[in-house]
């Protein structure tokens, strides 16, 4: 296991309420039990960037309906606050109106670009979702997912998508891909569909 003394900037320690400190129990399953398990081998990888022995960011990866969300919010749940959860579509229409407060000083009690900016800068941990969703990226779209690695850099961040790595590089492109993916690369695309599996386990399908 690498030193958590690494110099590397980017294992950056995660500020973890004490009763959480040990996200990975040995004595877990190997596998996803039930709608509310998480693999052992996710956790552990989870874990080791959380305890600064693993580069951030984590960048999720697989199918709809695999955990990625669900073990991110479980991450989250386990560190101290500030923390934050944007879904790409929604951080983007959120800089937009608060650019437009910013601009015109029609809402000066409104927020402002520059307080989006500064909470994604100042929190404990960000979770960014839904990268990559839309093949078509609008210049509003690009510069927020960018503006977002930039802003953490060497800092903890998770990042949710449906779309592989080298998807992800035909989606956006080399910047986009670099920073995203230089961190630990976690792949739910061999989980069962939580969803279907949780329908099927209350007699609905």
């Amino acid at each position: 296991m690498p030193s958590s003394q690494s110099t590397d900037p980017r294992t950056k320690r995660l500020r973890l309420r004490p009763a959480a400190e040990v996200i990975v129990e040995k004595d877990k399953p190997r596998t996803m039990k039930g709608p509310g398990g998480v693999a052992r081998g996710i956790r552990l990888k989870m874990s080791l960037a959380a305890t600064g022995n693993a580069p951030w960011p984590l960048y999720f990866f697989g199918p709809p309906g695999r955990g990625k969300t669900m073990a991110a919010l479980c991450l989250l749940d386990r560190c101290y606050l500030p923390y934050l959860y944007h879904a790409t579509k929604s951080l983007r229409d959120l800089i937009i109106v608060a650019q437009y407060n910013q601009q015109t000083r029609e809402y000066p009690y409104g927020i402002h670009e520059n307080d989006v900016w500064r909470s994604i800068r100042q929190a404990n941990i960000v979770v960014l979702d839904e990268l990559g969703v839309s093949e078509k990226v609008s210049d509003h779209h690009y510069e927020t997912v960018v503006g977002v690695l930039d802003a953490r850099e060497f800092k903890p961040l998770v990042i949710i998508s449906n779309v592989t790595p080298d998807e992800l590089k035909r989606v956006y492109d080399n910047r986009v891909w670099s920073r995203a993916c230089c961190g630990v690369l976690v792949d739910f695309s061999g989980y069962p569909d939580r969803r279907i599996a949780s329908t099927r386990r209350f007699g609905n399908g």
